[in-house]
């Protein structure tokens, strides 16, 4: 976990000004501009959300949805790559993400900031339906080498 909960929860006034006082610059090897490729990284990255959203509802209650919308865009994510193994060696993660998304339904599915295909997925995982997710890991292998084939058949012409 990051240094940022640490500040929030030992500050002793927070205030929000419109100032652009924080600047910070993007880069393509940056891992804000990287989807993950792996169901532990998309979990870590949810279950931190996670992590945060009770902190902010106490101090910073307008970064809620963002927070939520995070959250719930990893856990998604992470679910996507649900099979017989991941959901052995992250039984913890995946049960962690089932039960935040149960105890927020109602926000999840009424925040706009999520998407209409996330918020599908959302409701799959809170009923606890993981055979789309187990059909998805599947067919990712497949589906990689049809991309991998088109693209090498491409590149020729």
């Amino acid at each position: 976990m990051g240094i940022f909960p640490h500040v929030l929860r030992n500050a002793k006034k927070i205030l929000i000004i419109d100032n652009p006082l924080y600047f910070y610059r993007l880069h393509q090897a940056s891992t804000s501009n990287k989807t993950s490729k792996t169901p532990v990284h998309a979990m870590e990255r949810s279950l931190i959300f996670i992590e945060r959203y009770p902190m902010a509802v106490n101090w910073v209650s307008d970064t809620m949805p963002i927070i939520l919308k995070k959250a719930v865009w990893f856990g998604v994510s992470s679910y996507t790559w649900y099979n017989k193994t991941n959901a052995q060696k992250y039984s913890q993660g995946f049960k962690t993400i089932h039960e935040f998304f149960v105890e927020h339904e109602d926000e999840i599915l009424n925040s706009p900031l999520i998407d209409k295909p996330r918020k599908f997925a959302a409701k799959l995982i809170i009923k606890n339906h993981t055979f789309p997710f187990k059909l998805i890991s599947y067919l990712r292998p497949a589906a990689k080498k049809l991309i991998n084939m088109i693209q090498g058949t491409h590149k020729k012409k």
